[in-house]
């Protein structure tokens, strides 16, 4: 764009389009976080479990979630 030109509409809207793309390949780490975190400390709590050395289970879930969606993103793929 030269310098004596104003952004149109369209180039305002060029600017945001990566924000959708850029956010779904960071997904495996949202599901680990935002699903497998929450059900790992739900199932120990339900079995009874603690997990030592850490402050709840919850803290436990978010570390293997966490690790499991950065795993994921890396690969590729859950599995």
């Amino acid at each position: 764009m030269a310098e004596n030109q104003h952004p149109t509409e369209a180039d305002a809207r060029d600017d945001g389009a990566g924000l959708i793309p850029f956010l779904l390949s960071w997904g495996p780490l949202f599901f680990g976080v935002g699903f497998l975190a929450p059900l790992i400390a739900q199932s120990l709590d339900a079995i009874g479990l603690e997990v030592p050395f850490l402050p709840s289970n919850l803290v436990f879930g978010l570390i293997v979630g966490v690790l499991g969606g950065v795993a994921a993103r890396r690969r590729g793929g859950w599995l």
